[in-house]
């Protein structure tokens, strides 16, 4: 469950950053 978690946040983070060029959610998170 732990490694689904982070591969779900690195692919949140990877697509906020291409939709809208900002911050990714692991510069808010950590």
């Amino acid at each position: 469950r732990k490694t689904f978690a982070i591969g779900a946040l690195k692919a949140a983070s990877w697509l906020l950053d291409q939709e809208n060029g900002l911050y990714s959610i692991n510069d808010l998170l950590f």
